[in-house]
């Protein structure tokens, strides 16, 4: 049962070398190498975070996507349009390394804060496909 509570803001974009190269390929993980049902994307910081939420799944205590966030005229971010989150309600297993399962909250907000306030930078998350979830 996936209980949503707290949620974030984020927006994101895979490095592929060709559309953005201004984001960092040597801090993604190729798909090759992580086990089956995991992937990395480079996940621009925006004035509006990230541009998706996150929920808490409280039983497994690990967050997932929720829904994208828009920008203010109504239209779609990058990640969204692009399909860069394979699927809504794949686990975030960890951002920049961090893991999140058993992370409040709070806790994400006092680990994430000053990352997400420099608009321009990009973290680097991992996800779990939602169909690889035990």
């Amino acid at each position: 049962n996936q209980v949503p509570t707290a949620s974030t803001s984020t927006s994101i974009r895979q490095h592929n070398g060709t559309t953005n190269p201004s984001f960092s390929s040597s801090k993604v993980t190729p798909t090759s190498i992580l086990p089956s049902g995991m992937y990395e994307i480079a996940v621009p910081v925006t004035e509006k975070g990230l541009m998706f939420t996150t929920y808490l799944d409280k039983p497994s205590k690990y967050w997932y996507v929720g829904h994208y966030i828009q920008h203010d005229d109504g239209s779609a971010g990058y990640v969204e349009r692009m399909g860069l989150i394979r699927n809504q309600g794949d686990w975030i297993l960890s951002i920049d390394g961090v893991r999140l399962r058993n992370k409040t909250a709070q806790d994400l907000r006092d680990t994430f804060t000053p990352r997400l306030r420099k608009v321009g930078s990009s973290v680097v998350v991992r996800f779990l496909e939602r169909k690889y979830i035990p």
